[in-house]
This record gives structure tokens, C-alpha cells and sequence, in this order.
């Protein structure tokens, strides 16, 4: 898969590792070309948006957080492994309560929610979340549309500031999905 891409990003996240407040919105459209080394043309479209909404002024730590992309097939026929799929987003956090590329086809759809909240009031040190979230995929080859089927997930997580001023996290997720689940260890925020 060799080609161009057209990116247009709008960024007011206050930290891109841990936002308190904010949008990001992302679009990005790829064009695979065959003259470039692609097995045929291949035009997808990648839209993200997340949002950040405080729930105290006087602890920004106390917010939901909102996630949504889709990666869509607009024409040609891509490789199975190079298919949209769960993970594959650009810091593979997606999907958590599934392997990364559990879900995969032509289009794919995610969404998440999530409750950031401190756990230690004095020290502000230690934090939690709670999220859910769903994916749907399309696969044209086997006649299954977008939307067809919902797979969610849900779970809990910790979280340990290790800097203040940069506002990283040692976090500790658990994740239940349908027939999964699964512990994510990561040093910034899901998203």
C-alpha cells in the first residue's frame, strides 16, 4: 500500500497526553495508487473526533470524555490485514475488552465514554475511570453491514499521576467485552 493522504486536524485539547478540556477533530483521506507500488487504487476516509467536558472548576481532573472515529473504504479493495479494525487507530488504544484486530473489515465504527474522576482528594495522586464503548464493522465480502452488529465493552481503571505538570499516568485498566477481557497498562490516557 503505497500513496497520498489529505489531513486536516482541529486541536483545543489543553494536553495531548491527559486533556482536561477541549476538542480534536481529524479527518484523513488516503489514496493508495497503483503506479506507487499498491496491488490496485484504493481511496478510505478516516473521521475522529473527541471532546473533554469538565464537570468541577475546581477539580478539571472530574470529567467525561467522548470518543468517536470511523475508518471507511470509499472504493478499491484493500488486503484483509490492512482492513480498518479495532486498535489500529493511531496510538492502538481502541477497543479495550477485545484484541487488537478482533473486529475488522471495509468500514468500522467506535465510539467511547468515559468518567475520569480523583480518588485521593488532598494529594490528587490517584485517580480512577469508568468507560464503555462499541464498535461495528462492515465486511462486504460476506454480505455484513454496518451496523448489523454492536459489539460493546465496559470497565474500570486506576490511575497513578506520576507528574503533575505534565499530568502523566501509570494506568491500569480492566475491560470485560462479549466472550473477553483483558488488563491495558499504559503511561498516558486511552485517549
Amino acid at each position: 500500500m503505497s500513496g497520498v493522504s489529505l489531513n486536516v486536524l482541529y486541536d483545543t485539547r489543553d494536553n495531548q497526553i491527559n486533556p482536561y478540556k477541549g476538542l480534536y477533530a481529524n479527518l484523513n483521506y488516503r489514496y493508495n495508487f497503483k503506479f506507487l507500488g499498491s496491488s490496485q487504487d484504493v481511496s478510505s476516509l478516516w473521521l475522529e473526533f473527541r471532546s473533554y467536558v469538565g464537570l468541577s472548576k475546581r477539580t478539571p481532573r472530574h470529567l467525561i470524555g467522548f470518543w468517536v472515529f470511523g475508518d471507511f473504504q470509499l472504493s478499491g479493495h484493500l488486503p484483509y490485514l490492512t482492513l480498518p479494525s479495532l486498535g489500529e487507530d493511531q496510538r492502538a488504544r481502541s477497543g479495550r475488552g477485545y484484541t487488537n484486530g478482533r473486529y475488522r473489515g471495509d468500514n468500522i465504527v467506535y465510539g467511547e465514554v468515559e468518567y475520569r474522576f480523583p480518588i485521593s482528594q488532598c494529594s490528587k495522586i490517584i485517580g480512577g475511570v469508568v468507560f464503555v464503548n462499541a464498535t461495528t464493522t462492515s465486511y462486504k465480502d460476506n454480505n455484513i453491514a454496518l451496523f448489523e452488529y454492536i459489539r460493546p465493552a465496559a470497565g474500570i481503571g486506576i490511575r497513578l499521576m506520576v507528574n503533575k505538570h505534565f499530568r502523566t499516568n501509570i494506568n491500569l485498566d480492566y475491560a470485560i467485552g462479549v466472550k473477553s477481557n483483558g488488563f491495558y497498562f499504559s503511561g498516558q490516557e486511552t485517549f
